[in-house]
């Protein structure tokens, strides 16, 4: 019995470090959704300052960079406050934070598959080290990005009601 309580306390860790990544990932889309909703709230009639995709969390310093020139832009064309200056810079420093926590949980996940391959003694474990740890990341940011696709379009559809 004891074999089977180790056994599921690792894989339960397991599918919990590989957790760790998917819900801040989320969490650090939706507050830099929120960042974009505020830096909307300053754009000028007229000037059309194009979003930054969501794709870019796959490669997420681009992302925020993106985001900081978009805020260049914006705030350029019109004075903003000191306020709400801060308030943009505290927006975004939520998201980079919840892009750290994402990044943690990768490198748990990745600790994770290499001891769940290690305790179970699978054959050729280089091989299924990288195909697991593809296949979760790969797996979770396209749940987070389905996932928020579905929420946004629920609220128009709401919406138009």
């Amino acid at each position: 019995m004891k074999a089977f309580d180790d056994n599921l306390v690792l894989i339960l860790g397991f599918f919990g470090d590989w957790l760790l990544f998917v819900f801040p990932l989320m969490q650090g889309i939706l507050e830099l959704q929120d960042y974009s909703t505020v830096i909307d709230a300053f754009k000028v009639a007229g000037q059309d300052v194009k979003k930054v995709s969501n794709w870019y969390w796959l490669f997420p310093p681009l992302k925020f960079h993106l985001e900081r020139v978009r805020l260049h832009k914006i705030s350029r064309s019109q004075p903003v406050s000191r306020v709400d200056r801060q308030d943009l810079m505290k927006f975004e420093m939520k998201a980079m934070a919840w892009f750290f926590v994402a990044l943690t949980g990768i490198f748990k996940g990745v600790g994770a598959t290499s001891e769940i391959i290690d305790h179970f003694d699978w054959p050729n474990p280089v091989f299924w080290f990288w195909v697991l740890n593809f296949v979760f990341i790969f797996v979770g940011a396209n749940y987070v990005f389905i996932r928020l696709r579905i929420a946004k379009k629920l609220a128009s559809d709401f919406d138009d009601d």
